[in-house]
C-alpha cells in the first residue's frame, strides 16, 4: 500500500467535515478520514444550487437526505 501522501501528491486540497483531495484532470477525490470521525453518524442534506429539480423540487430547499457512517472492517481493526 502507497503512503497517502504519496497517493494525493498534485491533489488540490479542501479543507471541511471531511478534507477532500481533488485531480482537476481524472475526476479523482480522496476524504480524509480522521479516527473520531469513525463508527459516528453523519448527515448529509443535499440542496439544488439554481433551477427545478426533480418532483418539482425547487433551488435552495432540501432534496435529499442522507444518513451515512464510515466503519473499519473487523479484519482491519485486529490486525
Amino acid at each position: 500500500m502507497r503512503p497517502f501522501e504519496e497517493v494525493i501528491e498534485g491533489f488540490e486540497q479542501q479543507a471541511g467535515l471531511f478534507t477532500t483531495y481533488h485531480q482537476p484532470d481524472t475526476g479523482e477525490t480522496y476524504l480524509a478520514i480522521q479516527p473520531e470521525q469513525l463508527n459516528r453518524d453523519f448527515l448529509l442534506i443535499a440542496t439544488l444550487e439554481s433551477g427545478v429539480g426533480r418532483q418539482g423540487y425547487l433551488a435552495a430547499g432540501p432534496s435529499m437526505t442522507y444518513s451515512f457512517n464510515f466503519t473499519v472492517p473487523l479484519a482491519t481493526r485486529c490486525s
